[in-house]
Order: C-alpha cells, then sequence, then structure tokens
C-alpha cells in the first residue's frame, strides 16, 4: 500500500493523470473489495403459521454472543406482512460472518416472546439452523459468507 501511494504522489507531482487515475481506482476497489466493508442479505421464508395475526419478530445473534429468548439481539427486526399464514422477506445489509436466527410469531404485537406462567411458549417459535434440534446457538448458527443466504423456517407452536 505504500507503494502504491508513493507512486501516486510521484504522478501527481509529474502531472500523469492517467497512472493518476489508474492507482486512485485500483485503491478504492481495494478497499471497498476488504471484507470489513463486505455485506450480505438474509432471506427467510415462513409457510406455516397459525393466523395471520399480528407480525413475526426475528431476533439475529452473533458469534460469542448470549444466545437465547429474552437475551439482548445483536440486531432485532419486525415484520408485519403476513398473508395465508406465510411470511417472506429479507434482511439486507448485514457484515458477513458467523451468526443465528431465533424469530417468533409476535400475534399480539407487543414485541415481547410470551410464554405463561412455567415458562412455556404462548407464541411460535422458530430458528435458523437445523430445525429439528433444541435452540441454542450451536444448532441455530450459519456463516454468512455469500451476497444472499435463504432459509425456510418452520414455526412450532407448544400451547
Amino acid at each position: 500500500m505504500n507503494f502504491l501511494l508513493s507512486t501516486f504522489y510521484s504522478a501527481l507531482f509529474m502531472n500523469n493523470v492517467g497512472l493518476m487515475k489508474s492507482i486512485l481506482l485500483f485503491i478504492i476497489v481495494f478497499i471497498f473489495s476488504n471484507p470489513l466493508f463486505s455485506q450480505g442479505e438474509i432471506e427467510i421464508n415462513i409457510n406455516n403459521l397459525s393466523n395471520d395475526k399480528g407480525q413475526v419478530v426475528v431476533l439475529l445473534f452473533k458469534k460469542g454472543q448470549e444466545f437465547g429468548m429474552g437475551k439482548t439481539p445483536y440486531k432485532k427486526y419486525f415484520f408485519e406482512s403476513i398473508s395465508n399464514n406465510k411470511i417472506s422477506f429479507s434482511i439486507p445489509n448485514i457484515a458477513l460472518g458467523e451468526y443465528a436466527l431465533l424469530l417468533f410469531h409476535d400475534e399480539n404485537k407487543d414485541g415481547i416472546f410470551d410464554t405463561n406462567w412455567i415458562g412455556m411458549p404462548k407464541e411460535g417459535v422458530g430458528k435458523s439452523g437445523v430445525q429439528d434440534k433444541r435452540p441454542d446457538y450451536e444448532n441455530s448458527k450459519f456463516v454468512l459468507d455469500e451476497v444472499k443466504i435463504r432459509f425456510d423456517v418452520n414455526i412450532k407452536y407448544l400451547l
């Protein structure tokens, strides 16, 4: 990088506009192709909601974060366009990396995962990863390492 900058400064002082443009373009491409600037999109499809009421709440957890309902997620999203017991949506501009998702059908739109007095879920819940495994981070994690990743999530209703 120092070589490019010194060549750019030399081209600037020698009034070599073509070389300056080439070097500047290379620097810009290098900076924005860096993984720190790379982002992806998560696309989610749910086809088994119990009704069209409320919203779907998505909790996105990063690697190393405490995972679960009642924990503070990296990001939280709300999607309301439920129709015919289905919903599809995308979450854009997510930095590439390892994540896990928890989702719930928030039928009363209070933004809170409701449980009964013994802690059993009153609302449907789903997750990323292997659908038939318990909802812990290891069974829910995925790596966002491409432009778009897609999940078909099954919502489970226990009550």
